[in-house]
């Protein structure tokens, strides 16, 4: 699905309001009139003009008026060099383009966060991508997330990186990743930041997550190399603690230091990159939670939402 942004002007500008648009290529210079000005845009009941350096280019009127000079209008509308328009800025909204995304430019990788129950996150992504049209009936997402993985190393293979590898997106196919990541290099691979001391009182903790972010640093350069335009990176919620044997004040305070690190190097990457962070979504008690780490299901598909509605705001995938 592409981009196009609101531009009235232009529309107006390029089609002629009495003889709409034609087939000419160039811009025609007005050299009939008194004088070439270098005023903008003016449109009313006299024409319009729309002028490039010191030349004039009028469109369906009879007399074309811009700065100081004046020019008789050329019947019927003219094709406008757009280098001669003044284009919106950044701030007006995006308007994303109606047309299914070829699923398997989408593709999902991380932990049980996204692999757990069925792969119960990606099913409520796709559920909704197919419900707004941005994917067909019958196609789906590309899910290689695997239950257990972390960014840097495990016990369990492929890793997180390993992940995107196996995707062998060499050709490019792959525009979107959606991902998790960190949270088993901390709840498994180093279980004193949540049993003993969080970051950043222990030093230890601290290398494990720094080493986690240059994990994700150099895995989202990969994808920028190789045609990737956008990571939604979705982080973890405030655990109701207990889990692994991990205390809630440590659980917290390892997510809360991890977080603004994550963001950093989201906005740092060479591609686009949001974060998502799923703090506050629904709540923190043992009943929101499967086993103290995993949340149940409807709240799973809460990421699900608040990743997806990120992406449509974004005109990601859509």
């Amino acid at each position: 699905m592409g981009k196009a942004r609101l531009i009235l002007n232009l529309m107006l500008t390029i089609c002629g309001v009495a003889s709409g648009c034609s087939t000419e290529s160039a811009v025609q210079p007005n050299t009939m009139g008194a004088g070439a000005g270098t005023g903008s845009l003016t449109a009313g009941m006299t024409g319009a003009m729309v002028t490039a350096g010191t030349t004039g280019t009028s469109v369906a009127g009879t007399t074309g008026t811009a700065g100081a000079g004046a020019g008789t209008g050329v019947a019927g509308g003219e094709a406008v060099d757009a280098g001669t328009l003044v284009l919106p800025d950044a701030s007006e909204p995006l308007v994303c383009m109606p047309g299914p995304t070829q699923g398997n430019t989408v593709l999902l990788i991380g932990d049980s966060y996204v692999d757990i129950n069925a792969k119960a996150f990606g099913t409520e992504l796709q559920r909704l991508a197919k419900a707004a049209g941005a994917l067909g009936a019958s196609d789906k997402y590309s899910d290689r997330s695997v239950s257990g993985t972390q960014l840097v190393g495990g016990l369990l293979q492929p890793s997180i990186p390993g992940q995107y590898m196996a995707e062998n997106n060499s050709d490019g196919h792959v525009k979107t990743v959606v991902m998790d990541g960190g949270g088993n290099d901390v709840l498994l691979g180093d279980r004193n930041c949540i049993t003993v001391e969080a970051p950043p009182a222990s030093q230890h903790c601290v290398d494990t997550v720094a080493g986690t972010i240059a994990a994700a640093k150099t895995l989202m350069a990969q994808m920028a190399t190789d045609g990737v335009e956008h990571v939604i990176y979705f982080f973890y919620p405030h655990l109701p603690g207990g889990g692994l044997g991990g205390t809630k004040a440590l659980e917290d305070a390892s997510v809360d230091y991890a977080i603004p690190l994550v963001q950093a190097a989201c906005a740092d990457a060479p591609l686009d990159c949001v974060f998502v962070d799923t703090r506050g979504l629904f709540g923190e008690a043992v009943a929101d939670f499967q086993d103290g780490i995993h949340p149940t299901v409807p709240n799973i598909q809460k990421i699900s939402a608040k990743v997806w509605d990120v992406m449509t705001q974004a005109c990601i995938a859509q």
